[in-house]
């Protein structure tokens, strides 16, 4: 049983070795594929092409991180009394309408009252 292992084992060695001969066309094909990639592999690395995304993320990194910059829009500077707040102080206001309408007669009360 053994003597028949080894005799199969041998065949099959053969028969893998004679697949293994390639014709001169393959074997060319074969050399060429081998060349063009080794020239591939040698050829110069292209560091610029980092260098695009690596400029645009440190334009950005010193814009986000500079001192004194601003990063959101100030707000407006709105004066203590504007009409939106008069208009509240009415509508708010106990006093009745009348005395709003009648308001320039009171102020001119209250500078002839400052005068005498």
């Amino acid at each position: 049983m053994n003597h028949e292992h080894d005799d199969r084992m041998e065949a099959l060695r053969r028969a893998l070795r004679d697949s293994e001969q390639l014709d001169t066309a393959t074997r060319a094909k074969l050399r060429a594929a081998r060349a063009r990639a080794i020239d591939a592999a040698q050829a110069p690395a292209r560091p610029w092409l980092w260098a695009v995304p690596a400029t645009a993320m440190a334009v950005l990194v010193a814009a986000l991180w500079l001192p004194g910059t601003p990063t959101t829009a100030p707000l407006p500077q709105v004066p203590a009394t504007t009409v939106a707040s008069e208009a509240l102080d009415v509508l708010t206001d106990e006093q009745s309408p009348e005395f709003y309408q009648d308001l320039e007669l009171y102020e001119w009360l209250d500078r002839e009252a400052g005068r005498a």
